[in-house]
């Protein structure tokens, strides 16, 4: 008996699936989307039977607002159920490099137009291409969803369980989401359709207990076949077994639910990795990507609460500046793998994003700075902490802003409480370090010269230089005097090593040939070590605040300047590290080899990840630890990460081309593994089924190679006659090849215990999340020269992400999420109007949860292990 004839019932889903960029951009995909959508309603119109599915909003958005007649029809289509609004997202997003609090907000801007301009309710998640998918998904969505992929011999029906416990009922199409489309025959021919149901049938029938399937009917921007109906409606005059309806995918899920009684198989963690390449290629993306999402977090905090004191809500500028970062999370567009016109789409976006959040954050934090009292000799500055702890930061004060004393050599400070503070010089700013209240504000006042008149000098900061070495209270850092990477990192707490350089040098360059394609690495086994390469190092910072030295030099096909920092009263050591790349097919890796060795844990998407050793996308940080004592690595913006049990590479750059010799030498040494898995893939599509491509997973790089490159004339369809461009012209550069300046910011955090104990979640949340300091007048403002604005509580675990005015009403809403795993506690207040109600809401703001009682202005809440809560805090008196 075959798996087939277990198979009662097929829900046959028409659908198509929507690229924001990849090979073409916006504007071409729109056309595209045009004739896709106008064969779909006409389908609709002629045959009752007929259903379809609609995955992103943006897969409708510019069709429902350029063709303002058919929005009727749409609407109704929604409402009878013929019409499934699937997805709930603005795009549909890369789900391991942006934010947690980005991935929220795709289902925030997805339901302001799905469900509140179209009319429909989205009830089914819809992650069909997205390159892998991390533990917390569940949370973000909603009781059942279609994945993209899972190891094949795992179910295609399964409840997938978040770390907080929540289930996601979930259906994986192990035979691939493209199905009955052209170019595959089965789209024209019935017996060629009859063929591929029966296979898929049978392949994905042994997968499952269920007896009822759901199959796609559609591709990559493929309009409906008219044929579809027609094949059905002889399938079932032939008597055809299992039954094929059209339907939608809650029929789908429902049906399936009551068949089973709710029992599945229980799936845990995350889905992934996926296409590794993508964590790294055009790596200014990822940067960007990383800068915008933290400094529009901070921006809507500062104009919530100035907003709750009087200010206009910026919610215009939020919005527009959202979009645009969401709409660069489409998965094509953040991993990289669109064609240099898309890259240029995506740089663009982000300039104007970042133009809007700057001046929305401003415009807050100067209504906020009125309430400091910034008189008392020197210059003032207030300086800004969004983050709901208090932390101690480096302020670097730009000198030009210092007015009459911006020329002086030296210079003193004073801070919130009087007390004298250290200064430093540096490339034009005056660096100095503040103790910054949780959510609020402290005033500096800086002076000329060494000496404060009140209060005399500060206490020796324990910063010191001798030779290649630094040093504060808590470590010792030493430079090779060959390259200028680390020979060691001592902690003085410990007395022990933190680094091991039995095998790297700390820092040390690592290029390899990578002849890979934009989603995956392939690797030719050729790699310069960066020891092989001298420096010429020099000491360019000593003084009480920072240490710093650089190191110049060459390596295989770039220069390179690394400039290695180490703060007075700080256990992080800081990199700089500017490459000038000359080259082509690499992959360029900064690495640190771990005393302490240990199974890695990988922060992701609101979660901590332990995982085996390999290649993996990383948040803000990745650690080592033996439970005893570890070593972090935190980054700003490059997610890519190899590690190992005792090691870590830190990817800062791909360079990818369509055709080169490294390609060639790939192609020889791994020839025989490529024609068998070539094999497979014939057999696969032979067979008429579409997840061929899996089969060729280890050698993908060999495939999608024109991507790497300006692209084509973006002619109507998929893949058409201009992909061929890019080899005509493979040799030209490309800006994927990644040729001039790149620069990058990480660090290395080394600590006693494991990253619970050493609190890493707030550490690399501190390091994305630099104070912003801002030259004030003098005034006595009424709370003072340090104050918190808002507060969530002082416990460690809870880590607040956002603070916003509500979507539809006049209250705040706060986003926070236990970062420990161990449960954690919440105690909002307003420095401002005090809250009057409070109660518990869903990521969308539309679901009412149980009221919070409001003691005295403050409300008390919980996060139970790795929750997400989303908060409503109505205000009283002068709030809006």
């Amino acid at each position: 008996m075959s798996a087939k004839d277990g198979v009662k019932k097929i829900h046959a889903v028409p659908h198509y699936h929507f690229d924001v960029e990849w090979w073409k951009t916006e504007e071409g995909y729109n056309r595209d989307v045009a004739e896709i959508l106008d064969k779909a309603l006409e389908m609709l119109d002629a045959n009752e039977e007929f259903t379809y599915v609609i995955d992103q909003a943006l897969a409708l958005r510019p069709y429902w607002r350029s063709r303002p007649e058919t929005r009727e029809k749409i609407s109704r289509y929604v409402k009878e159920g013929r019409i499934e609004l699937v997805g709930g997202t603005l795009c549909s997003p890369d789900e391991n490099i942006p934010t947690g609090e980005a991935l929220a907000r795709q289902y925030v801007y997805g339901k302001k137009f799905l469900e509140d301009e179209v009319g429909g309710k989205v009830e089914t998640a819809w992650e069909i291409d997205g390159f892998g998918h991390p533990a917390q998904f569940g949370q973000f969505v909603f009781a059942r969803g279609v994945q993209n992929w899972r190891d094949p011999s795992e179910p295609i029906h399964f409840l997938w369980e978040s770390p907080d416990g929540t289930k996601l009922l979930s259906n994986w199409w192990a035979a691939h989401y493209i199905g009955f489309s052209p170019p595959s025959l089965s789209a024209a021919s019935f017996m060629a359709f009859k063929s591929e149901l029966l296979v898929r049938t049978d392949y994905e029938g042994a997968r499952t207990d269920c007896a009822t399937l759901m199959f796609p009917f559609g591709s990559d921007f493929t309009p409906p076949v008219e044929k579809w109906p027609e094949m059905l409606k002889k399938w079932s005059a032939a008597g055809g077994s299992p039954e094929v309806e059209f339907s939608l995918p809650r029929r789908f899920f429902d049906e399936i639910r009551a068949e089973q009684g709710g029992e599945f198989p229980v799936v845990s963690g995350e889905l992934n990795p996926l296409l590794t390449g993508c964590y790294e290629s055009r790596e200014k993306v990822k940067r960007l990507c990383r800068k915008s999402q933290y400094a529009i977090m901070d921006a809507e905090k500062w104009s919530a609460i100035a907003w709750s004191r009087g200010a206009e809500y910026p919610k215009e500028k939020l919005d527009a500046a959202w979009e645009l970062i969401l709409t660069n999370d489409f998965h094509d567009i953040i991993c990289g793998t669109g064609t240099d016109k898309v890259y240029r789409n995506t740089i663009r976006r982000y300039a104007e994003a970042m133009a809007a959040i700057e001046e929305a954050g401003s415009a807050a934090r100067e209504k906020l700075a009125a309430l400091a009292d910034t008189r008392g000799a020197g210059a003032p500055v207030v300086a800004f902490n969004s983050l709901n702890w208090s932390r101690r930061e480096l302020l670097r004060v730009p000198a030009e802003s210092l007015g009459d004393i911006a020329g002086c050599e030296t210079f003193s400070a004073v801070g919130p409480a009087g007390e004298p503070l250290h200064c430093q010089l540096s490339n034009g700013h005056v660096l100095v370090h503040a103790v910054l209240p949780a959510m609020g504000f402290a005033v500096v006042n800086i002076k000329p010269g060494a000496k404060t008149q009140r209060g005399g000098a500060p206490k020796p900061s324990g910063l010191s230089v001798s030779d290649l070495s630094m040093e504060n209270e808590y470590l010792k850092v030493t430079l090779d005097p060959r390259t200028g990477c680390l020979a060691s990192v001592f902690d003085k707490e410990s007395g022990r090593e933190t680094l091991d350089c039995s095998r790297y040098l700390g820092n040390e360059i690592l290029a390899e040939e990578d002849a890979g394609n934009l989603w995956t690495v392939q690797k030719t086994g050729e790699r310069w070590e960066g020891k092989r390469y001298r420096s010429a190092i020099r000491l360019i910072e000593s003084g009480p605040v920072r240490a710093g030295f650089e190191s110049r030099g060459r390596h295989k096909d770039m220069d390179r300047v690394q400039r290695v920092y180490l703060e007075a009263g700080s256990r992080r050591v800081d990199f700089e590290t500017d490459i000038d790349f000359k080259g082509r097919d690499m992959r360029v890796k900064a690495m640190f080899g771990a005393a302490a060795g240990g199974k890695p844990v990988f922060e992701t998407p609101f979660y901590s990840e332990p995982r085996n050793p390999g290649h993996w996308c990383a948040q803000n940080w990745v650690d080592i630890s033996n439970g005893k004592r570890g070593l972090a690595v935190l980054n700003s913006g490059n997610p890519g990460m190899d590690a190992e049990t005792d090691c870590m590479g830190l990817v800062l750059f791909r360079s990818v081309s369509v055709f080169s010799a490294a390609y060639l030498r790939y192609l020889a040494r791994n020839m025989a593994s490529i024609l068998r898995a070539s094999a497979e893939a014939k057999e696969i599509m032979k067979k008429g089924l579409g997840h061929a491509e899996w089969a060729l997973y280890e050698h993908h790089g060999i495939t999608l190679r024109e991507w790497s490159s300006e692209g084509g004339m973006s002619m109507k369809g998929v893949f058409t006659p201009d992909h061929l461009a890019p080899f005509i012209a493979m040799t030209k550069p490309a800006e994927c090849w990644e040729r001039g300046m790149h620069s990058f910011r990480y660090a290395i955090y080394p600590h006693a215990g494991d990253w619970k104990a050493a609190s890493l979640p707030r550490a690399g949340v501190e390091f994305n999340t630099p104070a912003v300091a801002l030259g004030s007048g003098k005034a006595k403002g009424p709370l003072g020269r340090s104050a918190s604005l808002f507060s969530a509580g002082e416990d460690a675990a809870a880590i607040m992400v956002a603070l916003k005015k509500a979507e539809k009403s006049d209250a705040l809403v706060a986003r926070a999420y236990d970062a420990l795993g161990d449960g954690s506690k919440l105690r909002f207040s307003n420095s401002g109007p005090a809250i009057a109600r409070a109660r518990k809401t869903n990521i969308t703001e539309d679901e009412k949860g149980s009221a919070l009682r409001v003691n005295s202005g403050a409300v008390a809440a919980s996060l139970s292990k790795w929750e997400i809560g989303t908060f409503l805090l109505e205000l009283s008196g002068a709030a809006k």
